[in-house]
């Protein structure tokens, strides 16, 4: 997820569930960031792939895996799950990189760790020339709640907490930047039975506004906004921003037996506006795994599609959002756009802005092993690249790819596997800058 407004892009992705929704949260009372005079003006370049780095070349018998990238206007953030050799629980670490793809931490920054619970699943969202970080702590295997953190453009902690302390479970939290805060999204378990979507607005000192943090319940005893709820299980959420406003999107289950991908809104005042949400897509079929970001007037969402039977493919839609004055969620291809229909699956996709246009990234089955391939698309819908892009492909496996953007450039991360020394078989993150 990428800084506003240097970079709107802000990438996600979503693994369970059967039905996609999106809401638009608005933060504050505050003016629409203006728009870009010349999105869109851009000729979409072809991609040029540049050279494979691995992340970090510290604690070479560690696992590493579930990259995430960020742009906060000077630099990149990698974050990952690290997974000691001598066994123990998986740790969170992250790494500053350049725009010309240097590493600036090959050590890595070490952002959360325990003794005796697991750290998964970060996400990372930049803005303000800071990083927030979120994560899901595995309290010994009976519960889940969440951590953050907020580190500088020179690497430092500036601080860490404890997200959302209620009696609930939280699991799989994102976080965006909107241009003046962040937002972490997470999912919630209010009882065994029933999955909601809730968040926290967190102010760039790491000020948490709602809910419940280590340090103080600001609004009494809650769980924070309530984004989503209804019959059913709302799953999985991923977040994004435009204009002010944070599009939130995640996976439903209240109508097994047709899955879309919906959209709605949340007030100023925190309320969601639609808590059952509004469909992007109409297309038949199974929708999972969205992916979210935009150019500054356009929204683009893809998402994995399963319509052409038990094979998966990537599809996309665009919107034009509007802002907390003119919200406005209408799709522009409401059955969806193929991206990448390549023989074998296609999935975990996710997009960043680049210039006026997009950029698509996907986990690719083709070749019978998993590689990493791309496809730009056009700000009104149109796939530039039908045969997709090889980014990382080859003998080994690459796969869950992350995508942020500078606007320009583009950092791609995902893992493989390593079986070079000094790795010698375990699976690392590596990045690729792509222009």
């Amino acid at each position: 997820m990428d800084a506003l407004p240097t970079d709107w892009g802000v990438h996600v992705r979503v693994v369970f569930g059967r039905s996609l929704f999106i809401a638009a949260v608005v933060a504050l009372v505050v003016p629409p960031l203006a728009l870009p005079s010349s999105v869109g003006a851009a000729p979409a370049a072809p991609l040029t792939v540049g050279v494979e780095h691995a992340v970090s070349t510290a604690r070479p018998g560690n696992a590493q895996g579930n990259a995430d990238v960020a742009w906060n206007g000077s630099l990149f953030f990698v974050v990952w799950e690290e997974t000691p050799a001598a066994g123990g629980p998986t740790q969170i670490y992250g790494a500053r990189v350049q725009a010309d793809g240097t590493v600036l931490d090959p050590g890595g920054i070490l952002l959360a760790s325990d003794e005796f619970n697991s750290m998964i699943r970060p996400k990372v969202a930049g803005g303000a020339g800071r990083f927030m970080i979120v994560w899901q702590i595995e309290i010994e295997g009976t519960y889940s709640d969440l951590g953050a953190a907020i580190v500088t453009s020179t690497g430092a902690i500036q601080r860490q907490w404890g997200l959302s302390f209620v009696d609930n479970g939280q699991t799989s939290p994102d976080v965006a930047w909107n241009g003046q805060m962040f937002l972490a999204v997470w999912q919630d378990e209010p009882d065994p039975d029933d999955e909601d979507i809730y968040g926290a607005r967190v102010l760039p000192s790491g000020l948490t506004l709602d809910g419940c943090s280590t340090d103080a319940c600001p609004n009494g005893d809650d769980p924070g906004i309530a984004i989503a709820y209804g019959p059913g299980n709302q799953l999985a959420p991923v977040v994004s921003a435009a204009n002010g406003l944070f599009i939130v999107a995640w996976t439903d289950v209240s109508d097994p037996s047709h899955t879309t991908v919906r959209d709605g809104a949340v007030a100023i005042n925190g309320y969601s506006l639609d808590t059952s949400g509004i469909p992007i897509t109409s297309g038949p079929g199974a929708q999972t795994q969205p992916a979210v970001t935009t150019n500054g007037m356009n929204a683009l969402f893809a998402w994995t599609d399963t319509r052409p039977g038990f094979a998966t493919d990537i599809h996309a839609t665009t919107m034009q959002p509007g802002d907390s004055e003119n919200w406005n969620p209408t799709p522009g291809q409401p059955n969806g756009i193929t991206v990448s229909a390549a023989r074998g699956d296609q999935n975990n996709a996710d997009v960043a802005r680049r210039s006026g246009h997009f950029v698509a990234v996907w986990q690719d089955m083709r070749s019978g092993g998993a590689d990493v391939y791309a496809s730009r698309i056009g700000a009104a819908g149109a796939v530039l690249d039908p045969t997709g892009v090889a980014i990382a492909a080859g003998p080994r496996q690459q796969r869950l790819p992350a995508v942020a953007t500078t606007g320009q450039a583009l950092l791609v991360a995902y893992e493989r596997d390593a079986p070079a020394a000094p790795f010698n078989g375990v699976d690392r993150i590596f990045v690729r800058i792509v222009t």
